[in-house]
């Protein structure tokens, strides 16, 4: 038996049914697992809810078809986690359509049987189809699933429920070409979720980080040590035209460069926006000194006056990171592009 939680670059969809509008109700978890952008195992189990969350309403059983008697002899939610789920989830990034309700309904679980949570990050694939592909006529679950070519005959089955959103999760990534949890939400633009284990904020509470831009994963194998920003540290004055500070940062990070938030004492190139670069190259020095930004910044920019070339414009900057193979083999266009990243 393939052991699922020896994995790092694993990804696991989830969702929940529940009884009632509790988010501890749950009657119902799927899940579908993802290595390496393949979906190597999918599953659901019915859970007998608490029995202080644990009443059936109507509308909920019109949705979902589960019935009070179908759980009667199920086990609960932490005999099914320790048991199964423990192992499947473990190092794992979480993903859900409509993740909110789903970590809810998680975080809301381990609560109530007085679980720590693990430190599990998530994404919610609405978002992140919402961002990608913003022509499909809308973002509900079996919309979506039509779109990338899945026929969603089970909605409101947990398992094919998770399912169809691992299957999302798997056309994003080939898309994009990637298989890393982190660099699709960042080319997505797609918030990267985090459950908090702090009671005093309450088991609900959940937050959203934005990816470091100093930290991101290299989303190509290629080998750039030839490229000219190879690890060199660059940093912009302006905002450019068509590039992102996200933008900038993921191209600097998958040839090797690194990307500078400001102008540091170490700082190899200043990219300044075409839009000031004629008016202003000349005169970088003495608009820096009325900012009357430390002196750490100041010598970088006496640096510059000597070596003219420190500073660049934004054209000459693309000019020079497109080139050197860091195209896309097939179209000869650079591999990310800007809307990619809206």
């Amino acid at each position: 038996m393939l052991n699922l939680g020896c994995f790092m670059n694993k990804i696991v969809a989830i969702d929940f049914e529940t009884a009632n509008i509790s988010t501890a109700s749950a009657i119902s978890i799927g899940y579908a697992v993802i290595i390496d952008n393949l979906i190597v195992d999918y599953n659901n189990y019915l859970i007998k809810p608490h029995y202080t969350v644990g009443e059936f309403l109507p509308q909920n059983i019109r949705i979902h078809h589960i019935t009070p008697k179908m759980v009667e002899h199920a086990p609960s939610f932490k005999e099914i986690y320790e048991a199964k789920l423990k192992e499947i989830f473990k190092d794992a990034y979480l993903v859900a359509h409509n993740a909110p309700f789903d970590m809810r309904v998680l975080k809301s679980l381990f609560g109530l049987y007085y679980m720590e949570v693990p430190n599990w990050k998530y994404c919610c694939t609405v978002e992140l189809s919402t961002h990608l592909w913003p022509n499909i006529p809308g973002h509900r679950l079996p919309v979506v699933a039509e779109a990338i070519n899945y026929n969603l005959s089970n909605h409101h089955d947990a398992k094919y429920d998770a399912l169809a959103c691992a299957k999302i999760i798997t056309a994003a990534m080939k898309d994009l070409d990637t298989t890393k949890f982190e660099g699709l939400c960042f080319m997505t633009k797609t918030k990267i979720g985090t459950i908090l284990n702090t009671k005093d904020k309450g088991w609900n509470d959940l937050r959203h980080y934005k990816p470091d831009l100093n930290n991101l994963i290299k989303w190509t194998d290629g080998d750039y040590k030839c490229h000219p920003y190879f690890n060199k540290k660059i940093a912009k004055i302006g905002e450019l035209k068509d590039m992102s500070p996200e933008n900038m940062a993921g191209h600097l990070c998958n040839i090797g460069g690194i990307f500078h938030e400001f102008i540091l004492g170490d700082t190899d190139l200043v990219v300044l926006s075409d839009k000031y670069y004629d008016k202003y190259k000349e005169a970088l020095t003495s608009i820096i000194f009325k900012l009357k930004v430390p002196g750490v910044i100041l010598s970088k920019i006496n640096k510059a006056r000597e070596l003219k070339k420190l500073i660049i414009s934004e054209t000459e900057f693309k000019e020079e990171l497109f080139a050197y193979g860091y195209m896309d083999n097939k179209t000869g266009i650079p591999k990310y592009m800007p809307y990619q990243y809206m």
